[in-house]
């Protein structure tokens, strides 16, 4: 499936992104593995890899890695998939789920690592860890996030389940006879849906963390050192994670396949999950410009109360269905009509940093903006 290009997407130079190979906890239903081991962690403390490894997910050394000589244990391999974002060279390193970040000193258990591990800790028969588990993996890991993401936008998963998971080869249909199979072997055709829709499959909380370290859009998906990323054991991978999302019930079967339940992943996972895909419960008709904006807004804003515009430009884009190129100018556009009819005010800008991209009305002194939003009658703006 060859790459589309708008008319100004071959001018721009895209970001590059890496993805490691995607594999998940060890053994494709023990979901537990991540909210067990996080459960161990201590906040702030500061670990090693070697600590991760053999305290937190109680991984015994038996290997050698002839690389570094450092001990490593069997089961390791899906720790990376944990861990949050990290550079290698001038690439942009997503690993998986954020729940580790990489620090300049080692790595700590990140907030929603901490939130996942002490509800697993204190109500380890309950559904709640479960259902926080998913909620990371449908905001965070990209190749989960291009497949929900298509089967939102009306493709169907074919795929014989059993016990709540799936046993056969995954296939999924889209219109115009469009058609992925997840294979054992090689599926050069998953990387190119992946390019095709790379914003969709990055996330909004991804692109607006990554636009601090450089991201700009475009952006072009690659491997930690390849020019593609690693579609090795991709079924076994992906069956993982639509296994846990079977397992909860995010699901319905149509007869000719399954689709996803929009409203009951809203009821059980938060429809901020809904949001990220840019729909709503009822598939984002509906809601006027004022409001995808505000949603666009708060899921941009940082704990000052700024967003960052190009940031925001992007996820409203998203949100209306936008095209790319015409993102910045919409906002734009948006922002002047809300400002003549006092919907909207700019209540503190900064310049911020060069790497942030275009401000507000293309003004570097609007890369970070502070915006008041009010709705008509109001006297008192809010965030």
């Amino acid at each position: 499936m060859p790459k589309i290009l708008t008319p100004n997407s071959s001018l721009l130079t895209p970001s590059r992104v890496a993805l490691p190979k995607l594999f998940l906890w060890s053994d494709p239903t023990r979901y537990q593995e991540y909210p067990e081991a996080l459960a161990r962690a201590e906040e702030g403390r500061v670990y090693t890899r070697q600590e991760i490894e053999q305290e937190l997910f109680d991984i015994t050394p038996t290997l050698t890695f002839k690389k570094d000589g450092k001990p490593r244990g069997r089961g390791t391999d899906g720790i990376v998939n944990a861990m949050g974002f990290e550079r290698f060279g001038q690439r942009l390193c997503v690993n998986g789920l954020d729940l580790i970040r990489k620090t300049d000193h080692g790595f700590v258990v990140s907030e929603a690592g901490l939130k996942l591990g002490n509800t697993y800790k204190n109500s380890a028969e309950s559904d709640e860890w479960l259902h926080l588990l998913a909620k990371n993996l449908l905001l965070r890991e990209p190749r989960t996030r291009l497949l929900i993401g298509l089967m939102l936008k009306g493709w169907l998963l074919q795929v014989d389940v059993f016990n709540k998971f799936p046993k056969s080869q995954m296939s999924f249909t889209g219109p115009e006879q469009a058609r992925l199979d997840i294979t054992s072997k090689d599926c050069l055709q998953f990387n190119a849906l992946l390019s095709d829709h790379a914003e969709l499959a990055l996330g909004p909380l991804w692109i607006a963390e990554l636009s601090e370290h450089g991201l700009s859009l475009p952006i072009e998906w690659c491997g930690i050192r390849v020019d593609q990323p690693s579609i090795k054991d991709l079924s076994s991978a992906i069956k993982k994670s639509f296994g846990l999302l079977f397992y909860i019930g995010i699901f319905s079967d149509e007869g000719n396949g399954w689709a996803v339940d929009r409203n009951h992943v809203g009821r059980m996972l938060g429809y901020d999950v809904l949001e990220s895909f840019g729909v709503s419960a009822s598939g984002g008709q509906g809601k006027s410009k004022d409001e995808l904006f505000l949603e666009a807004l708060r899921q941009t804003m940082d704990g000052e109360g700024y967003a960052i515009a190009s940031a925001l430009a992007d996820k409203f884009g998203e949100l209306c269905q936008t095209p790319v190129e015409e993102r910045e100018e919409a906002l734009d556009q948006f922002a002047r009509e809300a400002m003549y009819d006092d919907r909207l005010v700019i209540e503190a800008y900064h310049t911020g940093q060069p790497r942030m991209g275009r401000g507000l009305f293309g003004e570097k002194e609007f890369r970070r903006v502070k915006l008041g939003v009010r709705r008509k009658n109001e006297q008192n703006g809010f965030n």
